[in-house]
């Protein structure tokens, strides 16, 4: 049999069908990854779900019932690929940074704050690090600092504080930059980490959480990521079903309207009085004057007796 034939004959088999979806699940969790976590998170949700309907349609699906289980396999797959794509990011990314929020408190801003080691056992002792700066002449002992961490167990999520300190022969002036530091012993949990300082009295300052220290195995991580992926990922599929709805509810209609012209065609054909000038103007019609229906042969109204003009 020729290769053409044979490709022809592949693409009528339910394993045709297995492998799109599949290929699909995998381009859905990829693309929700790359994009569903910045500034074009609506626009990847969008192309998501078109993306699910437009390509089993293209390949002459026409069952909304297949339809509907394809885009619950491909929403299955699409959180597997997601939670092991993230998982790999975080075990794989460099340490990170971080500061002060922009603008949040002028006199005083945190910067470099970071975690050593970023990656480990739970059983490390792990060491928080940021560095306090002041735009004025100050002492390190007229400040607080700390580091706040979000402790993440499935869905239960707690939190901790740790007070910290200026680290052994660390500047004390913060007008010049004072390194606060704190060690800390860990669990096993999803940890969110960020900073806070002030100055008793006056205004905090504040910089944004990140996942650190990494101290989760992989398969906490992974689970993770797949149960804080799925409402995300779950409004994808929801407009996707939107899609599915409103193709499903136009082919209905599309179908009732065929019908209708249907009947009518064999109303006429059966009261062929019904297109003659003395038999209305139409096959029926409303009453001005009750607004009740009437046949299209009738000279008066049988609810309100309207004498119809001819």
């Amino acid at each position: 049999m020729p290769l053409r034939e044979q490709l022809k004959a592949f693409l009528k088999t339910p394993w045709f069908r297995v492998i799109y979806v599949v290929l699909l699940g995998i381009f859905v969790g990829w693309m929700f990854t790359i994009f569903a976590f910045g500034v074009s998170v609506c626009l990847a949700l969008l192309v998501i779900s078109l993306t699910m309907f437009v390509v089993p349609f293209w390949f002459g699906e026409r069952r909304p019932r297949r339809f509907f289980v394809n885009g619950l396999v491909i929403f299955a797959i699409g959180l597997v690929v997601v939670a092991g794509l993230r998982t790999q990011i975080i075990l794989t990314a460099p340490p990170i940074e971080i500061e002060s929020f922009e603008g949040l408190e002028p006199t005083l801003t945190l910067r470099n704050g970071t975690v050593e080691p970023f990656r480990a056992d739970p059983s490390t002792v792990f060491m928080f690090r940021v560095v306090l700066f002041s735009v004025n002449n100050s002492t390190a002992s007229e400040f607080e600092v700390f580091v706040n961490l979000t402790v993440i167990d499935g869905f239960a999520v707690s939190g901790q504080v740790f007070p910290m300190a200026p680290a052994p022969m660390a500047d004390p002036n913060p007008y010049r930059g004072t390194l606060f530091t704190v060690n800390a012993s860990l669990g096993g949990s999803v940890y969110g980490m960020a900073f806070a300082a002030h100055r008793p009295g006056d205004n905090w300052t504040f910089t944004p959480a990140v996942l650190a220290p990494i101290a989760a195995p992989v398969g906490t991580l992974f689970a993770f990521f797949f149960l804080y992926s799925v409402p995300l990922l779950g409004f994808a599929f929801s407009f996707y079903l939107f899609i599915l709805f409103l193709w499903w509810y136009s082919g209905r209609m599309r179908r009732t309207r065929a019908g209708m012209a249907d009947r009518a065609h064999e109303l006429q054909k059966e009261n062929p009085r019904a297109e003659s000038g003395k038999a209305g103007k139409s096959a029926a019609f409303t009453c001005t004057n009750c607004g009740v229906d009437v046949t299209g042969d009738a000279s008066s109204c049988p609810k309100c007796g309207a004498v119809f003009e001819e």
